[in-house]
């Protein structure tokens, strides 16, 4: 295999995963070889390092890609634990990212779960709605659209919603928003749809509390 091959290889895998940075894949790399003259000492220690992280990318991939056939064919229980595998990990600190609302801006593997999702509203698939926007909305909090989408999920689907939900996840399209609210307090779209689902809920108890009067009245 030539090098320019195994480049080509490396930035192709590079953009499947979303890995945008170079020092994941190619940078560091780039770096050895032009300093190689001058910092010779250098280069088995980063090239072994690089080499692992290229390893570990191509592996995360690979359950990747298992997992989504496995999504596809129906396995979703199987295909949920091979997802949660490679669910990246985020220091504390690293929660409340950098809100997005493009779907561009997204990792590949978030790209999958909210086309899944927009699949399983076409076709009335409980199951291929609220699976992936769990996942898309635990790995990818900030990107805004996947908060609201499930909101109008639940709100048109609320016995789905609730029994979709696992421990410490939102039941209703009330407890999704203010969840998104808490993360991204200063976002216009969430508010909105927050005011919204608050005004919608207060309509339905004025009307309970109506209906049990008359039934009050009329007893």
């Amino acid at each position: 295999m030539t090098r320019a091959f195994a480049v080509a290889q490396a930035v192709k895998l590079s953009l499947i995963l979303g890995v945008t940075t170079g020092s994941c894949l190619l940078g560091s790399n780039f770096k050895v070889y032009a300093e190689s003259g001058t910092a010779t000492y250098r280069q088995p220690q980063i090239t072994n390092l690089k080499l692992a992280q290229n390893s570990s990318a191509i592996s995360r991939f690979q359950t990747f890609a298992e997992a989504d056939e496995l999504y596809q064919k129906g396995q979703l229980q199987a295909a949920e634990n091979l997802y949660r595998k490679v669910k990246p990990e985020f220091a504390a600190s690293d929660r409340r990212r950098t809100a997005i609302y493009e779907v561009e801006q997204l990792p590949g593997d978030g790209q999958v779960y909210w086309r899944n999702a927009n699949e399983g509203l076409q076709q009335n698939l409980d199951s291929k709605i609220f699976l992936p926007l769990q996942l898309l909305l635990s790995n990818y909090p900030e990107f805004i659209k996947g908060h609201l989408l499930l909101a109008e999920a639940c709100q048109n689907k609320p016995d789905a919603c609730k029994n979709s939900a696992k421990d410490g996840q939102p039941k209703n399209a009330l407890e999704v928003l203010e969840r998104a609210v808490e993360l991204y307090p200063d976002e216009p779209e969430l508010l909105k749809a927050k005011i919204k689902a608050l005004e919608k809920e207060k309509k339905i108890l004025r009307s309970f509390h109506c209906s049990q009067t008359i039934c009050h009245n009329l007893c």
